[in-house]
């Protein structure tokens, strides 16, 4: 979560709209553990279309998550974050390409915990809100 928070830091003006946008993503993607296991199912039954709509849905969101770094103002959390989208979107195409259900282990911790931190982020976010009323 340390990446998030500290990257959320820099961003101080915009968090109402990154919560707001990445709130959004989440309601895209299903629960990533829901996701990858159709992705896994679709593997493990040769189903490529499941398999390959599952890991395109995935692709989509953290390709549109990395669209929307600022590295101007993100300091150096910006290009290690960068570099966390890009390892994923490597492992999530290498999985599709190579039927390869290890290849979706790795994107799966690495998405489920930028979901929690980003949750609890908003917790603190609506708890910060609801104090100053």
């Amino acid at each position: 979560h340390s990446y998030v928070f500290s990257y959320i830091g820099t961003q101080a003006d915009k968090l109402p709209e990154a919560l707001e946008g990445f709130g959004g993503l989440m309601r895209k993607l299903p629960e990533s553990p829901e996701l990858f296991a159709s992705a896994k199912a679709g593997i493990e039954s040769q189903n490529l279309k499941e398999k390959g709509r599952m890991i395109g849905k995935a692709i989509s969101i953290v390709g549109e998550l990395n669209s929307v770094l600022d590295f101007e103002r993100g300091g150096d959390i910006a290009p290690q974050l960068n570099r966390l989208y890009e390892y994923i979107l490597t492992e999530l195409v290498t999985a599709n390409a190579r039927n390869s259900l290890r290849h979706l282990d790795g994107p799966l911790r690495c998405l489920t915990t930028l979901r929690e931190g980003w949750r609890e982020v908003a917790a603190q976010q609506q708890h910060a809100v609801g104090a100053a009323r």
